[in-house]
């Protein structure tokens, strides 16, 4: 992956723009069964957006982003609108993106077959142009976080092969892009999907690479500690079975996973408290009420609970909300037409949600 200067495979960005793409969850009570049923998909006009609101990124088999943006004052979701009309087009098919908040703005990273590209909706509602980072070949998985004021972002390569991380600092200096398996290590096989969250000041990263959750932080100091197997120490019973997703957020001092198993059939989510420890995999299709097969899940720590975008293999899209007092779900509610205006029956393929 290139973005300028190369020395000793290591890569720089320019100076953009932030760039952040982290899903946000929220440490809360004892995973719950219990769904409530307040997730309606009622519309409300289109709205600048504030930091507790939730907005959600949707990546169309038409080449499309849309973005619609869901009010936590009373619940409601504004239409679905095509914000590549706002920020104009990358040279070719997007293949990835995800999405996170930064200092009070939407920030959307996205790759395609060459490059990674970087979008900001600020607090206002106003757009920036999409603007190339990064130059690179064959990504499988991005991500980033939002660690302290700085901007942190992973990127899976070269068909996953390789996985880069990079600093973008506040006042909107970038670090070079370093090689992360030659500082970290314990990372083998091939990264299909990487997720990353900001958490006490580090950056926790997740790679699911040769069929494996691996797990590991990056300290304040630059430091990165060995990738470890989260299911290996802490599935014992193998319930997940072979991890095909995954997904992580943070709120406090804990981490929140969310693993999909079964290509997508069953769905699992996990707590990493602050002395490090992981809890046992529960059932979050069981907990949301809703049976399925989904291609992507996506979440975002939103004023204290956890929500989360999933999109099925029909290309429907599904919105629920872990609430951390008490560790209930709500139902998972639909957005795909008729749910939310100007969100399409079907054809969506990738989902990412960003809220704080």
């Amino acid at each position: 992956m290139t973005g300028g200067n190369t020395v000793n495979r290591r890569k720089t960005l320019a100076p953009l723009v932030v760039l952040v793409a982290v899903a946000a969850v929220v440490i809360g009570a004892a995973f719950s069964f219990g769904a409530r049923h307040d997730n309606q998909p009622v519309a409300l006009t289109a709205a600048a957006g504030g930091a507790s609101d939730a907005q959600l990124v949707l990546r169309t088999t038409g080449n499309d982003l849309l973005h619609t943006i869901r009010s936590n004052a009373n619940r409601t979701w504004s239409a679905a609108g095509s914000l590549l009309g706002e920020t104009s087009r990358p040279s070719s098919t997007i293949t990835h993106i995800a999405s996170t908040y930064v200092n009070g703005d939407l920030d959307i990273v996205l790759s395609d077959a060459t490059g990674v590209y970087l979008a900001v909706r600020h607090s206002d509602g106003r757009w920036e142009g999409m603007q190339r980072i990064a130059t690179c070949a064959n990504v499988t998985s991005l991500a980033a976080a939002a660690v302290n004021t700085d901007l942190q972002v992973v990127v899976a390569t070269d068909g996953g092969a390789n996985l880069f991380h990079a600093v973008r600092h506040s006042d909107g200096t970038w670090t070079s892009l370093g090689d992360v398996k030659s500082v970290a290590g314990g990372l083998t096989g091939t990264i299909s999907q990487v997720a990353a969250a900001g958490v006490n000041g580090q950056l926790q990263l997740v790679a699911l690479a040769g069929g494996k959750v691996m797990h590991a932080v990056r300290d304040a100091g630059g430091n990165w500690s060995g990738f470890g197997d989260v299911l290996a120490a802490y599935d014992k019973n193998n319930v997940v079975g072979t991890p095909s997703g995954v997904t992580v957020g943070a709120v406090g001092a804990g981490l929140q996973m969310l693993v999909q198993g079964g290509n997508g059939t069953s769905l699992w989510h996990m707590v990493r408290g602050s002395d490090g420890n992981w809890s046992a995999p529960g059932d979050a299709l069981a907990a949301m009420h809703h049976p399925g097969t989904f291609v992507s899940v996506a979440a975002a720590g939103v004023n204290g609970d956890l929500q989360i975008a999933l999109v099925d293999n029909a290309g429907g899209v599904w919105h629920t909300i872990r609430h951390s007092a008490d560790g209930s779900w709500d139902a998972a509610a639909q957005l795909t037409s008729p749910g939310v205006p100007g969100m399409p029956s079907s054809g969506v393929v990738e989902a990412a949600i960003a809220g704080s």
